[in-house]
This record gives structure tokens, sequence and C-alpha cells, in this order.
């Protein structure tokens, strides 16, 4: 089950933190932050150590209080740990407010992977819904999801069980999200993900939580294409196709089961 540890300072929790984790809570996205589950009395160290165990990934965000504090550099190295013993690479570090080189001083083994930066300690307009959707595309890249729709082609085949067959035909034959206007185009992918979304539950084909999650993206990115498509970046127009190939990547299996 994906679910993202948080880990960060203290100065970035209101600003940049709380901030990230109420749209993941908007995305129903599983995640696990201290405030929420360590209370008055608990010992700190064993509800990390519980908080890693059960998360598949961590969400680091990195500035120069981090790299000063005994608890957030714990929660790297056993996170590194962590990646070590599965092979896998489970860190996602954010830089916030500070250059990459002053990380690597105090965390050398972060050099030469790829991370997020914000520039100062608060978002700038539509900053975090980037940085949201370029998380999810990290955890899409996990599970070999491309980028291409001609997988609905596939799925148009079954137009005597498809439900809104006709609906999904002209949303995808009209290619308005082939367009250069980037608000369109990302209209009309959340358009195509919706439906999709309508197609699953009228068929009650189950809907894993991580799947789920990529379900409420269109509701998300659309809001930012009507009211803030001044802040529009090609990452959400990948992460709606990707989200689109991997839900008819699972609906043609269901179909042709």
């Amino acid at each position: 089950m994906t679910k993202l540890f948080l880990s960060h300072s203290k100065p970035l929790k209101a600003n940049i933190v709380i901030p990230f984790l109420n749209d993941l809570s908007l995305l129903t996205f599983p995640y696990w932050f201290d405030r929420d589950v360590i209370s008055c009395g608990e010992d700190i160290y064993t509800r990390i150590i519980e908080g890693i165990n059960i998360s598949s990934h961590c969400i680091a965000f990195i500035d120069d209080t981090y790299l000063h504090r005994e608890w957030t550099l714990k929660e790297l190295e056993l996170f590194r740990e962590k990646e070590i013993h599965t092979q896998s690479t489970l860190i996602i570090p954010i830089y916030c407010g500070i250059q990459k080189e002053t990380v690597y001083k105090t965390i050398p083994w972060l050099k030469n992977r790829a991370f997020e930066k914000i520039e100062r300690n608060i978002y700038e307009v539509g900053e975090r819904e980037r940085i949201v959707c370029r998380v999810i595309n990290r955890l899409l890249d996990e599970i070999d999801v491309s980028a291409d729709i001609s997988i609905l082609e596939k799925l148009l085949v079954h137009n005597s069980v498809l439900p809104f067959y006709d609906v999904l035909y002209t949303l995808y034959n009209s290619k308005y999200y082939l367009s250069s206007d980037i608000r369109l185009s990302c209209i009309e992918l959340c358009n195509i993900l919706a439906l999709l979304s309508v197609i699953y539950n009228i068929l009650n084909i189950p809907k894993n939580s991580f799947k789920n999650s990529l379900f409420k993206l269109p509701f998300y990115i659309k809001e930012i294409a009507l009211n803030k498509s001044d802040y529009l970046y090609y990452d959400f127009i990948v992460v709606l196709k990707r989200s689109i190939n991997y839900a008819v990547m699972e609906l043609l299996q269901f179909l042709n089961s």
C-alpha cells in the first residue's frame, strides 16, 4: 500500500508541510504525519519507527534546520536503511530555501538523486500542486505506466459492454486533449479520467487506495485549470495521461477476464 511519510523540520510545518498534506487529503492519499499520531507522553522514537515501517515512501522537506536536527536526520537515516534493505528508491527529497550543495555536505548520499525545489520557505502560486503531481508521477514510475492514452482504442473495442461508450468515444476522438492550449488539454483529460472512474463504479471494479487517489485528480486539477490557469504546468498533463493509461490497463484486464 502506498503511504507517504512526511519528514520535516518545525519551521516548515505551517507554510510548507501542512498545505502539502491538505492536498494529499483532498486526493485521499494516505500519509504519516507526526502531529496526527504522536501524543504527549509517548515514546517518539518508537512511534517514528512504526511510521516508517508502515510507510512506502518518504517525502523529505529539507531546509537548513532539517540538517541540524537529530530527529529529522534520524528519520532520513532509518528510511535510507529501508531503501538498502529493499533495494528500492523510497526517499523523495524536496529542498526548501536551500542549495543542493549545502544538503550534500551533511547528506552526501543524496548527491545525484533527483529532487524538487522550493526557492523560499513558502509556496509560489501553483507550485504546491505542481510538486504534488510530480510526486504522483514518481510513484507511477514504479509501476511502469506510460503517458500514451492511445490504449483507449483497445478499450473502445468493447463497445457492447462498456458503459458510456459513446461519451468516451467522443472525448477520445475529439482530440482536444492534444490542444496547444494547456488549459483545454487539462480539462479534456480530466473529463476522460472522471468518466473512467464512473465506468469503474458501474462495473463494480475494485479500486485500491492509490487508484482511488488517481481518480480524485480530475477535481484537483480542473480546479486549477478553471481558476489558476496561468499556473498550469506540463506535469499536470503527464500525470493525467499516465493515470488514464493505468486505469485503462486495469479495466482491460477486467473486461478480458
